[in-house]
């Protein structure tokens, strides 16, 4: 057997295995266990609907429960819905494919859980938190993007932040300007390419964010977190050489 075949069977069976409807006493044990620990269920569907009863649990107005979206919770600028509360979103941030957002959120519930805090109280999650200026919900109750920093960094970031605020307020940031943002930050990571437009400031502003973060977590590089520093800070011809040189250290640390 091919080792495509192999990959399709595998497929074939993890699809009708979460194709099935869960057993209502698969459900209840884990449910119970949420209740009593705040962990869930690695396996995403049973987690959904053990999340999807805790919000429910309590009885909501009929206002309110025509109202509140199917997790995962998706942030929409529609007019005619209200904003997920925030435990809706760090509910539905539990579900995410994206492991570090996923990670934050299940964090806070078993913390929140273990203190002895209640996740089908609406105020779980208290409801007077401010809408995340970016970034998911969980990561901002964490402390994401402010605090992530270590000393010597925080000039740095907060420059990046300034940088990052200013694309933020561009015009016509639809789905295709993200899917363009997108492609330059892969450009940017994979190959280098760092064109002096507004995507390429995009690219360079996430990845130096995503720099000075992960020198907080212990995985830091002082060289590449300088070669940041310098593109930020100067300008003309310095500033065109320093953006070379950036590109070029990104890729030597992606072969690395």
């Amino acid at each position: 057997m091919t080792g495509r075949s192999t990959n399709r069977r595998l497929q074939t069976t993890h699809d009708a295995i979460h194709s099935q409807p869960l057993q209502l006493q698969t459900i209840d044990r884990a449910y119970g266990k949420f209740l009593r620990t705040g962990e869930l269920p690695a396996v995403q569907p049973l987690a959904k609907s053990v999340l999807r009863r805790a919000l429910f649990a309590r009885k909501a107005s009929a206002d309110r429960q025509a109202s509140m979206p199917m997790l995962p919770v998706r942030q929409t600028d529609s007019s005619h819905r209200p904003r997920a509360t925030p435990r809706e979103q760090v509910f539905g941030e539990a579900l995410y494919a994206d492991e570090p957002v996923r990670f934050a959120a299940r964090t806070i519930i078993d913390t929140l859980v273990a203190a002895g805090e209640d996740p089908t109280d609406p105020e779980f999650i208290p409801s007077d938190i401010p809408e995340p200026e970016f970034g998911s919900m969980a990561l901002y109750i964490l402390g994401w993007p402010d605090e992530w920093v270590r000393p010597q960094y925080e000039q740095q970031l907060q420059r990046v932040l300034v940088q990052h605020r200013a694309l933020r307020l561009l015009p016509n940031r639809d789905e295709a300007w993200y899917l363009e943002a997108a492609r330059a930050l892969a450009a940017f990571q994979t190959r280098g390419d760092l064109p002096m437009t507004l995507f390429g400031l995009y690219a360079r502003t996430m990845g130096e964010m995503f720099a000075i973060h992960a020198d907080y977590v212990g995985k830091g590089d002082q060289e590449l977190l300088a070669a940041y520093e310098v593109v930020g800070t100067t300008t003309g011809d310095e500033h065109i050489a320093a953006m070379r040189q950036l590109g070029a250290l990104q890729v030597q640390r992606r072969g690395n």
